[in-house]
């Protein structure tokens, strides 16, 4: 999906499905003709072949999360500074329609997420659901908090990382080895308040949704697996519909992914900072670990 939206892109000379040691020749090669990497695989070996691309000044694109622990996430922030490149980090829900949903100029007063993780699957994958859902959440308050209605999927840059309140319970599995369900409440600096729920779904697909409130009577509601969002203001606006396709088979998501793959392109090549940075995304772990810590 995201080799889709790079072959679309003007100009764009996409190389992809690389061996190993070929991916890591090409990258350590200045004289190589690559202006963009965009890294897959497992958070520690991501880590590593974007540490090797910065040193040669590419710019980065990176699946979540960019490494696998905070510390060397914030170690790859630093090089990526030192060499002046722009390093993405794939947040697709920061590109739903939700946002441009929002009425224009308002103040998200309360966000309330609900994420549902399926029982099947933390056995087989390097990132576990829960915490991977858990970011989710907090990466969209995060956004909220700092939303004016205008600013798009690069919202809460500023507000959304100060954290002012936090609080957390959870319940753990009978062996204590995992969680079962986290509950947080968060208060941003910005005023906007927080409540995300994290659980293991009973039965049925896992229900993943969020609504939000704020100053003069807007509401709005959506499906994060879907298009659809309802919003309810003052002026009684109609509910919004989006082009994107529908959530069958992963395909709203994968809509998603190539928008924001898009958006990473169009804003190098016109010299923007990246819509979802890595500052961005050492924020939302930052906040991961602290809201964890507790609960532990």
């Amino acid at each position: 999906m995201r080799a889709r939206a790079v072959r679309a892109a003007d100009g764009a000379t996409l190389a992809e499905h690389l061996p190993e040691a070929t991916a890591a020749g090409v990258i350590q090669r200045r004289e190589t003709a690559l202006d963009v990497a965009l890294l897959c695989g497992t958070p520690g070996r991501r880590a590593e072949r974007a540490e090797a691309a910065l040193r040669q000044g590419r710019h980065l694109f990176l699946e979540w999360p960019p490494a696998a622990s905070v510390g060397e996430a914030e170690r790859l922030a630093a090089h990526a500074e030192e060499a002046g490149a722009e390093v993405g980090v794939s947040r697709p829900l920061r590109f739903h329609p939700l946002f441009a949903a929002l009425p224009r100029g308002a103040h998200v007063g309360t966000v309330s997420v609900q994420q549902d993780v399926e029982r099947a699957g933390d056995g087989r994958n390097a990132v576990s659901p829960f915490r991977a859902r858990l970011a989710d959440a907090l990466d969209l308050s995060v956004a909220l908090a700092g939303a004016a209605g205008d600013e798009g999927p690069a919202a809460g840059r500023r507000a959304g990382r100060s954290v002012t309140y936090l609080d957390a319970q959870a319940v753990r599995a009978a062996d204590g080895a995992r969680f079962e369900a986290l509950l947080a409440g968060l208060r941003f600096a910005s005023g906007t308040y927080a409540q995300v729920a994290v659980r293991r779904g009973l039965t049925g697909a896992p229900r993943r949704r969020l609504r939000a409130a704020g100053h003069g009577g807007f509401q709005l509601g959506a499906a994060l697996d879907a298009p659809g969002v309802r919003v309810r203001s003052g002026d009684a606006r109609d509910e919004p519909r989006d082009p994107s396709p529908s959530s069958g088979d992963g395909a709203f998501l994968g809509a998603l992914r190539r928008r924001e793959t898009r958006a990473f392109l169009g804003a190098l090549q016109a010299g923007r900072p990246a819509p979802v940075s890595l500052l961005d995304a050492v924020a939302v772990m930052r906040l991961t670990e602290r809201l964890l810590r507790q609960v532990r």
